[in-house]
C-alpha cells in the first residue's frame, strides 16, 4: 500500500471514529454521494489555552472545515473552483448538524487528502 493510501485509510479510520457524515448532492446533478469526514467547526473545537498567570479563552477561526479523502467526493473540488455553488449536509451522532456552502477545497500534502472550507449557507 502506498503512503498516500495509508493516509486516507487512516483518515477514513479516524473519520469513522470521531467524524461526522457529509453528504453532497452535485450542482451539476446526479447522485448525491455520502462520506465520513471531519469536522471542525468553532462549536466544536473550542478550548482553553493557559497563558501566563491566568487563562485565555481561545475560540478558533469561525470557519468550518471538513477534511476527507481525495476520491470522497468526485467532482467536488473543480466545481468549486468553477464557481459553482456547492454544499454539504453534515450530521454529527446521526443527527442533522447543518447546511454548508463549500467556499474552498484545497488539498493536503501529497494530494491524498482535500480540506473544504465551508459557511452557513444561506436559506
Amino acid at each position: 500500500m502506498s503512503w498516500a493510501a495509508e493516509q486516507a485509510a487512516a483518515l477514513d479510520e479516524l473519520a469513522e471514529a470521531f467524524g461526522a457524515e457529509a453528504e453532497w448532492l452535485p450542482f451539476s446533478g446526479g447522485s448525491p454521494l455520502n462520506h465520513a469526514v471531519l469536522f471542525e467547526s468553532a462549536t466544536r473545537d473550542f478550548h482553553l489555552d493557559a497563558h501566563g498567570d491566568g487563562f485565555d479563552l481561545s475560540i478558533p477561526d469561525a470557519d468550518f472545515v471538513v477534511t476527507y479523502p481525495n476520491d470522497a467526493f468526485a467532482g467536488l473540488k473543480a466545481g468549486v473552483d468553477a464557481g459553482h455553488y456547492e454544499e454539504l449536509s453534515i450530521s454529527v451522532d446521526g443527527k442533522p448538524h447543518g447546511l454548508y456552502a463549500v467556499r474552498q477545497v484545497k488539498a493536503v500534502g501529497d494530494g491524498s487528502i482535500y480540506q473544504a472550507k465551508l459557511s452557513a449557507a444561506q436559506d
